[in-house]
């Protein structure tokens, strides 16, 4: 396996062993693979402990055996999905710019302005003698 960041599914052998050296139980646990041989896999996990003044995360190296392990996840960027992406709102951030530089917004109307309707209809009426 490459190095990076991978996410762990552990059996329960593997949370025994991770709860003895971390401290806490956790079936999934987030890691940084450092390295793997034969049937180990190192991994670079946080560990949270007080450092100085306040809290701050410290990690710890941790030997595993693929044995402890009921699954590896890895996230892996698709290039394809990510430019498509990326070019939509490219050109709707383009066309929106140009309609606002230009003034076309698409909703005036060309010509005279209509004025009142001359059409009236009386309600009150007042004679006067």
């Amino acid at each position: 396996m490459e190095p990076g960041r991978i996410r762990l599914h552990l059996t329960d052998s593997g949370v025994a062993h991770v709860s003895a050296l971390l401290g806490q139980r956790t079936r999934v646990m987030d890691a940084e693979l450092v390295g793997s041989s034969g049937d180990e896999l190192l991994v670079r996990v946080p560990s949270t402990g007080s450092a100085g003044f306040g809290s701050e995360v410290l990690y710890q190296d941790l030997r595993l055996q693929k044995a402890e392990l009921e699954g590896v996840q890895r996230r892996t960027l698709n290039r394809t999905r990510t430019a498509l992406v990326v070019g939509g709102v490219g050109a709707i951030a383009g066309i929106l710019l140009y309609q606002t530089l230009s003034g076309k917004t698409g909703g005036d109307v060309p010509g005279p302005v209509p004025g009142p309707s001359e059409s009236r209809i009386p309600i009150l009426q007042f004679r006067l003698p």
